[in-house]
């Protein structure tokens, strides 16, 4: 009986202990911690980049995603890994610092309670699918930094109008707009009509015409 109590106790620890241990690596010199809703990435390095192709290759923190409301990359992190926050769908705030220089394929894919995000100006390339179906994202600011943006990475943000910012110091600045805004309406994939498609160009250009 003693011996059974034991093994029951001894099960129980370990199962309590696999629950919490919400923490651990996830890149060449890269640590994660989950507390209170919080994921919070710190170190000097790259994150891994990961991907659906089996259990062992998905974020370490992908049996929590149902929990994570914020991250917080910290300074020194240098991209954001593929498929690094897919499908937390109760994700509503991240931070990304200035060393961050990638974002990866997929990397917030149906994030569907993100709402603004804010890339900072060390970024130069945004994956494929990077923000799929983040349906309620209705602000993001791109700088001017950022030179490659992949296939459909803001397909199906609904509502999303895009900034773009500080183009006034570079010269001809406004055909750099309008060239990028044409780009980014193929990014989105918004506007399966041709009225539809009218009606952001006309908007994107009113944009241009008040700066």
């Amino acid at each position: 009986m003693k011996n059974k109590l034991l093994t029951f106790f001894l099960a129980l620890a370990a199962s309590v202990g696999i629950l919490f241990a919400q923490s651990g690596t996830c890149g060449t010199n890269l640590t994660w911690t989950l507390e209170d809703g919080t994921l919070t990435i710190s170190g000097n390095g790259a994150m891994t980049n990961y991907s659906l192709s089996s259990l062992s290759s998905r974020a370490p923190w992908d049996s929590y995603k149902e929990s994570i409301r914020k991250v917080i990359i910290e300074d020194g992190v240098k991209n954001i890994g593929d498929y690094a926050f897919y499908y937390c769908e109760i994700l509503k705030s991240i931070t990304i610092p200035n060393s961050v220089t990638t974002i990866g394929d997929h990397a917030f894919y149906y994030c569907y309670n993100l709402k603004s995000i804010g890339i900072p100006n060390s970024v130069t390339s945004i994956g494929d699918y990077t923000f799929y179906d983040c349906h309620n994202l209705t602000s993001i600011t791109i700088p001017n930094s950022v030179t490659s943006i992949g296939q459909s990475a803001f397909r199906d943000c609904y509502f999303l109008w895009l900034q773009r910012f500080d183009l006034r110091n570079h010269s001809q600045w406004r055909h750099k707009h309008r060239r990028l805004c044409f780009l980014r309406m193929q990014q989105f994939d918004l506007c399966n009509h041709r009225q539809q498609r009218h009606k952001h160009r006309a908007r994107c250009f009113r944009s241009l015409h008040n700066q």
